[in-house]
């Protein structure tokens, strides 16, 4: 069988299986799922696995056999659910094997489906700890051990554990709790820690299993090192994503559990809200390459870098010429940097976009360097020269820079190409670590704190899955076309929903429709009366939520219903009377609608907009004469705002004061605020008072203005805005065919 076909044949192997193993989890039925998976692997070479099938085959039957013959065992339902977990762990390691067919890298990280021993991993871990003790030592006295092969040993048995480990079959309990007190050890490094943990995660996210995301969620729950605990956090809520649970009680009680801490509860709302951030950091390095990047490029130069370059004859004389220039581009760029800087602070990952074209190098071909935290003593960044390796400038890098780990290695490898051809005293300021990154100061930020390290780690494993040629047999929290809602999967949700409020609160802000809708799918509103306060809450965002999509899909009628009882809740929320009332102007009541702006225009007379929707929804209810003394009033108070005056004039035209209205519209299409419908309300004065030929002009004039969509015809075109407008049209009298003639321009 060649390479395509093996690769044919396991994914069709891996697809039964999967279906195999969730049928499994619906039904529970270990008899049928048994025949089935014998079944499956009939024509394979399944020896590696036949003594575990062998194993539950055997219980099985003893089981039954036992209450065949009429024997009771008050654990027998018990010690069914765990033939289940067995036997749903023989479908997910022959999964992993057809993925290894699938996808030869994987078969490379761990050919033997071994499972690595903690002994090896303690002992080697442990003895680098000691022996970077001893070289340490060894300096103090003037000696000089081999670090280089400290390092180098060290990255190799690194390398080898954390390839067995994201490759490795499912665990037994025994293992481990055993790899759980290895993480947990004050013996061995916490960046090797670190790395570990990231390896159970991608494990997970490979092939589900309980009893690694029982370790992460163990992890984060005992380790005192915020670095591995934040990592472990990342890891058990990703791979709850990925997995199928139902069958184990005891992921089930471990997540409870877990999510019982209330602060525990808040870190997982913020690595939501995070993982949102993340997801849109090629939208937002959009808006940081066109409007932001560009005025810093034009405004930087070496003097502001603290460089300490030399005025030139030229810069003398344009000093000369324009004395305010230096200071009007200080000012573009101190906003540029102080807008950059606010994204990055919200949680934006604003580097995503400049460090993604440097993550070709020779050193991302390791799988593990993804996720290695940083270190410059790292053996594969041997071209790094022996001075900026040693640097004041790495070294603030490493501690306090704004980058997660792997854009802190892209940029040490990128600056070590180019070190030696950089001015000397550009080199000895790197050197003396005084180099600024143009950032306005960052001692507010808590570089220590977990929700900062959550973020770097994110935008680590973000890199990992859009740039990596080896992220596509891994689960993907980040591939969907929409942020994952992490509140709306099996375990998550029953314990999430006090949450809700802050979180569609921000799905709001961010306009995230698709995600707003699976959590109001998945958090239905229940026809019970909440009698907790919170509860109420949560009933009144879910509402609110509901509303707004009704309204993002201009059902407005629906909407309204939903904003109507919401304004019964709290009727002095002024946002939401305001929601209710362009809901229902949007549905059509317009009688309604100039109630509810009468209503706000009552109670918020400072705010110009809502009496303008009041005289609006009072000319669209057959009250002209009403709405034109509220926009005189606004007219007055407000006599450069254009809406006013757009408003007034349409106003104008419903009593028909069409000369009036005329003088107003021909001011509007001259200024510098005009809008093409401005041009077509001019023709309609034109056309009202009989000047046909002149609207005829006025509308080819709107038909240049407004640029028909391609393959659409003028005539077409102004046939349907007649059509909008057809209320006005026949106030004055003009008939559909009339309508037609004058359409008729192509």
């Amino acid at each position: 069988m060649d390479g395509n076909a093996q690769e044919d044949a396991a994914v069709k192997s891996r697809d039964q299986l999967i279906i195999l193993g969730r049928k499994l989890e619906k039904d529970c039925n270990v008899g049928e799922t048994l025949r089935q998976l014998n079944k499956l692997l009939g024509q394979q070479d399944a020896s590696w696995i036949r003594e575990r099938l062998d194993d539950i085959t055997d219980n099985y039957h003893r089981m039954s056999d036992f209450y065949l013959q009429g024997y009771e065992d008050p654990q027998r339902q018990q010690f069914y659910q765990q033939l289940a977990a067995q036997l749903d762990g023989v479908i997910r390691d022959l999964i992993l094997e057809d993925q290894k067919a699938e996808y030869p890298y994987l078969k490379y990280l761990n050919p033997q489906r071994q499972i690595p021993s903690v002994d090896d991993m303690r002992q080697q871990l442990e003895s680098y700890v000691t022996d970077m003790a001893m070289a340490s030592l060894s300096a103090l006295n003037g000696t000089n051990n081999n670090l280089a092969d400290i390092h180098k040993r060290h990255a190799n048995n690194l390398r080898s554990f954390f390839n067995l480990t994201v490759a490795s079959p499912q665990w037994r309990h025994e293992y481990a709790v055993s790899f759980e007190d290895l993480l947990l050890s004050p013996a061995i490094d916490s960046a090797d820690a670190q790395l570990l943990v990231s390896a159970v995660t991608l494990a997970c996210l490979l092939v589900a299993d309980a009893e690694k995301i029982l370790t992460l969620i163990h992890v984060f729950q005992k380790s005192q090192d915020e670095r591995v605990k934040q990592r472990a956090f990342v890891g058990w809520v990703f791979a709850l994503s990925n997995g199928r649970y139902q069958l184990y009680d005891s992921v089930r009680h471990a997540v409870k559990d877990v999510l019982s801490d209330n602060s525990v509860k808040s870190a997982l709302l913020d690595m939501q809200m995070q993982v949102v951030y993340c997801h849109n950091a090629e939208r937002d390095n959009d808006e940081l390459r066109k409007n932001i990047m560009p005025n810093i490029i034009k405004s930087h130069d070496w003097q502001m870098m603290n460089m300490g370059s030399t005025p030139t004859d030229e810069s003398s004389l344009e000093e000369i010429l324009h004395p305010d220039e230096d200071d009007k581009r200080m000012e573009s760029l101190e906003k540029s940097i102080n807008k950059m800087n606010d994204m990055r602070k919200q949680g934006m990952d604003i580097y995503f976009g400049g460090f993604s074209q440097m993550k070709r190098f020779a050193f991302f071909n390791q799988l593990y360097n993804w996720l290695i935290p940083y270190t410059p003593t790292h053996p594969d960044l041997t071209m790094l020269p022996e001075e900026l390796r040693n640097s004041g400038f790495l070294d603030k890098l490493f501690k306090e820079g704004p980058f997660c780990d792997s854009d802190k290695y892209s940029f040490s490898i990128a600056l070590s190409s180019v070190y030696q051809r950089l001015p000397q005293e550009v080199r000895k300021v790197l050197m003396s670590g005084e180099v600024g990154f143009n950032m306005p100061d960052d001692s507010e930020e808590p570089w220590h704190q977990s929700a900062y390290i959550r973020r770097m780690y994110l935008q680590d494993l973000y890199r990992f899955f859009k740039l990596c040629d080896q992220r596509h047999p891994f689960f993907n929290a980040f591939g969907y076309a929409n942020p994952i809602m992490f509140f709306t999967k099996d375990m998550i949700s029953t314990e999430m929903r006090q949450q809700l409020p802050a979180l569609i609160s921000f799905l709001l802000k961010k306009k995230l429709w698709n995600s707003l809708l699976s959590i109001v799918t998945c958090f239905k509103i229940t026809d019970e009366k909440e009698t907790s306060e919170q509860g109420n809450e949560v009933r009144k965002s879910l509402e609110l939520a509901t509303a707004a999509l009704y309204m993002h899909n201009s059902d407005y009628a629906l909407a309204a219903e939903y904003l109507k009882e919401l304004c019964k809740m709290e009727p002095d929320n002024e946002s939401l009377l305001r929601q209710y009332a362009l809901a229902i102007f949007k549905s059509g009541h317009f009688e309604e609608a100039s109630e509810s702006y009468k209503t706000l225009t009552q109670r918020y007379p400072q705010k110009m907009s809502y009496a303008l929707g009041l005289a609006i929804s009072l000319i669209y209810c057959g009250k002209a004469e009403e709405a034109i003394s509220v926009l005189y009033k606004l007219d007055y108070e407000h006599p450069d705002n254009t809406e006013v005056q757009r408003t007034l004039a349409w106003g104008l035209l419903w009593i028909d004061r069409i000369e009036e209205a005329q003088k107003i519209y021909k001011r509007l299409c001259s200024g510098d605020k005009a809008i093409p419908d401005d041009t077509l309300n001019a023709a309609y004065c034109y056309w009202f008072q009989g000047q046909r030929m002149q609207a005829r002009e006025m509308l080819r004039k709107y038909i240049g203005l407004s640029k028909p969509e391609e393959g659409e015809s003028a005539s077409s075109f102004l046939l349907e805005k007649f059509h909008t407008d057809q209320n006005i049209l026949k106030h004055y009298g003009i008939d559909d065919t009339a309508q037609k003639v004058m359409a008729d321009i192509d």
